[in-house]
Order: C-alpha cells, then structure tokens, then sequence
C-alpha cells in the first residue's frame, strides 16, 4: 500500500464555461397531434477542477514532454534517479485545461385517436447524437485531447421510442432502447485522435462493443375507479451485457444486467 496525503489545494481557479444552444420546436397545422423539437448544444469548459487517481498523478508526470508540471509538483522524486520516493504523494484536486461537448438532442411525439373510437395511440421518440466529448487533462498539451466519445458508456448513437395504445380501461404500451456501438479500449488505440496515429490498432480482434436495441411491454387495466392493475416485461430478448461486461459501475453501468424481467402488480388508493 503506498502511503499517500489528501490536502487541498491554495493554488486552484474557478472553473469557467462557454455554452449556446439553438433550438426549435415543430407543430405543423397539417397533421395535428405532431410535435418535433430539436435543440443543439456546444458546451466549452475550462479550468476544469478534477480530482486525480494517484496513479494517474504519476502517469501524467512521467509521461509529459517534461518533468516540470503540475503533476510532478505533487510528490517528491529522489534527486538523482528522479523516481517517485514513498509517502511523498498528495492526493488533491487540479485545474485541468478543459473540456468540450457538442451534440444534437430531438424528441417526436405524436398523439391521435384511432377510426371508429378504437383508442387513442400516442407515438414518442426521444434521440442523442453526440458530435464531440473531448477532456483536455494535458496541461502540458492544452490543446491534445482525449476522446470519450465512442468509449464505454458515450456512444455517438442513443435513441429511445416508445408506443401506448389506450382505450377506456385498459392501456398496453411497448418500450425501445437503443444504444450505439462503443470501442472495448480507449479509443486512441483503435482510431487517430488530435492528429495522433492509432497508439494500438492490432491490440485486439474486436475493437467495438456491438450496438444493442432492448424491448419492453407493459400493460394496466383499471378494475375499478380505485384498483388498477398492471404488468409488464422488461429487456423481452434477454439481451445481457456484451462480452461479459457486468452491466454495473461506471462505463459498464449503461446495459442491462438483469436479463428478462417480468413483474405483476395492484395499485390501490383508498
């Protein structure tokens, strides 16, 4: 276990932020019941304050183009081997260089009746398409970034839709989730970031997480103007997690690990 000291840290700034956003929403006269909007974002963060791992302290200062940097200021090295000497480490927080988000968000939604008074349908679909997730935490290289986008838990690609059927007592609805593919490794291993070549292309057979699409249904019945029941089943084709993922903690967290799913209940008001 290496000893380490957690402090604050006198010499941190404010963090600061640039962002704009331009959107707008669609209810065409011609098909009653449609709602469109769409919104895009660019979001520019600087000075960010973040905590390292003491391991990534040491990572950073080795690695950087020199030894003199932030990251070495926070532990001591042995005058003449310049390695890291035991205990000396501080595990603080630091202002990184900055980060950037840029990306487009939509939502349709569209509600109408049914010929004949056989129910009322009400379509919804909400998308994410993620044009750039870029950390800066080279504070020797500002301008270098490390891509997050396409990594484990940021796919470029995310979409939910969902469809409910109603009439008088009963309600039956379905439910999609799709989440787009994502590299199994950084993904400067597999791809050029900032104008670097791929640091690892061969290191792996496979160098992306498959796309996945979950399914659930649901169902309720009002018995009685106090009773309700309802049911459903979640994750219908009992899709795991690729490649033996958990499906739990960061990254990993963002599939289903519970597999197929089917629940029954009575909601009661007295």
């Amino acid at each position: 276990t290496t000893e380490i000291t957690s402090a604050g840290n006198p010499n941190l700034g404010e963090e600061t932020a640039k962002s704009w956003t331009i959107g707008a929403v669609l209810q065409p006269s011609f098909l009653s019941g449609l709602t469109v909007s769409v919104d895009y974002y660019d979001i520019k963060l600087s000075n960010v304050i973040s905590s390292v791992a003491p391991q990534q302290v040491l990572n950073n200062c080795y690695d950087a183009a020199s030894l003199n940097n932030a990251f070495c200021g926070l532990f001591q090295r042995d005058p003449t081997t310049k390695f890291f000497v035991q205990g000396s480490l501080q595990d603080t927080s630091l202002n990184f260089a900055k980060r950037r988000a840029r990306g487009i968000d939509s939502d349709v939604n569209y509600r109408f009746n049914l010929p004949e008074d056989s129910g009322t349908v009400n379509l919804r679909g909400t998308l994410t398409y993620v044009v750039q997730r870029d950390n800066y935490p080279f504070i020797d290289e500002p301008n270098r970034p490390d891509q997050i986008l396409y990594e484990l838990g940021d796919p470029r690609w995310a979409f939910n839709i969902s469809a409910q059927w109603r009439k008088d007592k009963l309600s039956i609805g379905y439910q999609g989730r799709y989440i787009g593919k994502m590299s199994v490794d950084v993904i400067e291993n597999i791809k050029s970031v900032g104008g670097r070549p791929p640091q690892n292309a061969d290191f792996a057979t496979i160098n992306y997480y498959p796309a996945v699409m979950y399914h659930d249904l649901t169902a309720e019945y009002a018995i009685s103007r106090n009773y309700t029941v309802y049911g459903g089943m979640e994750n219908v084709f009992d899709r795991l997690p690729p490649y033996q993922l958990t499906g739990s903690g960061e990254g990993s967290g963002i599939y289903d690990n519970r597999g197929r799913y089917m629940y029954l209940g009575v909601k009661a008001s007295f």
